[in-house]
């Protein structure tokens, strides 16, 4: 919990949600590079006991900007 409550209070944690049926979890986290993330999940007191997938996420926004911008692009 101390690992939770650190990086939830520098910002970098944003949510942390279980499964009802307490088969793991899903958390945001907001890291500014791949070594950053990198680095804090093995900070982790439990990483060596996680199955663990990263995967980045865009906010709608942005996601919508960029889809537009690249549909007016020339298919490479």
């Amino acid at each position: 919990m101390a690992f939770v409550d650190k990086y939830r209070k520098s910002g970098k944690l944003k949510d942390i949600y279980w499964f009802a049926d307490g088969s793991g979890g899903v958390s945001i986290w907001n890291f500014a590079s791949a070594e950053e993330a990198y680095t804090i999940l093995h900070e982790s007191p439990v990483f060596t006991f996680l199955d663990a997938n990263v995967v980045p996420v865009m906010d709608y926004e942005g996601a919508t900007k960029l889809r537009t911008a690249m549909a007016g692009a020339p298919a490479t």
